[in-house]
């Protein structure tokens, strides 16, 4: 596995994906409630990174476009959670 990694992974884009995600934190909140919720279209907005990326090839945007990618992933577990507070609260 390691010998993979070295090869096929980047390390430098996940410490770029991590380090905007703590500034999005603090300058729009939490995720949870701003994907969770449906106020934020991650995988509408993730296409607009991409399509910016192949109009100036900034590498920002791809970065952008993966953490947009994993919101849209971890929605399904958020709106999944909020289901359980929900009936929990019932």
């Amino acid at each position: 596995m390691e010998s993979i990694l070295k090869t096929e992974y980047s390390d430098q884009f996940d410490l770029e994906r991590k380090h905007r995600i703590e500034v999005s934190y603090y300058k729009y909140g939490p995720a949870r409630e701003n994907f969770g919720s449906g106020r934020v279209d991650a995988l509408a907005t993730a296409e607009l990174c991409i399509e910016a990326f192949k109009k100036d090839h900034n590498t920002e945007h791809l970065v952008d476009a993966a953490n947009y990618l994993m919101f849209r992933y971890k929605s399904v577990s958020y709106t999944h959670l909020r289901a359980h507070e929900t009936l929990a609260n019932l």
